[in-house]
């Protein structure tokens, strides 16, 4: 997924990665061993204490930051790579969201399993279940 949202990024484009829904942190991790600003939210507060440790124990904790916060008003506009493993309800949610952060331009996002609903991807890594959004994306029609 990493490997997608750099493919379809701006060039020169200066990585802020954030993970909504990071759980384990996985991602965020992988993110800043690239050496990229790595961000993970989460509305679970073991999910953030998990991986506020590991960044520790890691030696990641200057690249990466987690929040317990509530994504469904949390502001993106600081963000321009955006990963979303959420489940598909919680995923229509925080569309709204992503689609006003995405029309700013100079952003990625993607989502891995669903997509929000009416969205046309860009790319979908059909092996992977990953669908790849930027300012191009446009709207379905209902």
């Amino acid at each position: 997924m990493l490997n997608l949202l750099q493919t379809y990024a701006p060039a020169g484009l200066t990585p802020k990665f954030l993970d909504m829904g990071c759980g384990d942190g996985r991602f965020v991790f992988s993110a800043a061993k690239r050496g990229w600003f790595a961000v993970g939210i989460d509305l679970e507060p073991s999910n953030i204490e998990l991986c506020t440790k590991l960044a520790k124990e890691n030696g990641l904790a200057e690249q990466t930051q987690f929040f317990l916060v509530d994504m469904f008003t949390f502001d993106l506009s600081d963000y321009n790579l955006i990963a979303c493993y959420l489940y598909e309800k919680t995923l229509q949610l925080v569309s709204k969201n992503l689609g006003e952060r995405l029309s700013q331009g100079n952003c990625v996002v993607a989502t891995i399993l669903y997509k929000p609903r009416n969205w046309i991807p860009r790319f979908v890594d059909n092996m992977y279940k990953i669908h790849v959004y930027d300012e191009t994306m446009t709207l379905q029609k209902k």
